[in-house]
């Protein structure tokens, strides 16, 4: 599998650094690319699953699979389906902050220091 099939994609690594959460990622979205080593200001982090999932542990039944595809229902309860679960993970904690069910800050404690 592709490594750009399991990372989140760029516009939600955006919206996750707006909403505060920590630039950090083993990979990056630089130059059109996903890549493990970028340099300069250009870059964005690059989630994966395993970077995303210890930040909606405590969320587990917000999550459901859909038709075969990844998804979750939303906050208000409409199920959504994703191409991938990085994703899904991404898009779901996008809308967990921007719905206040969780802060920057928790997110940034489960994320980085598990």
């Amino acid at each position: 599998m592709k490594l750009e099939n399991q990372v989140c994609k760029l516009e939600q690594a955006k919206r996750l650094i707006e909403l505060g959460v920590e630039h950090k990622s083993l990979f990056h979205h630089f130059q059109g690319e996903v890549v493990s080593e970028a340099w300069g200001n250009d870059y964005h982090p690059a989630f994966t699953v395993s970077e995303l999932a210890p930040a909606l542990k405590q969320h587990m039944p917000y999550w459901v699979a859909i038709w075969g595809e990844w998804g979750y229902k939303d906050c208000r309860g409409a199920g959504r389906g994703y191409e991938n679960l990085a994703v899904a993970c991404a898009e779901c904690l996008i809308d967990m902050l921007e719905n206040n069910l969780t802060t920057a800050e928790e997110v940034n404690q489960r994320l980085f220091n598990n």
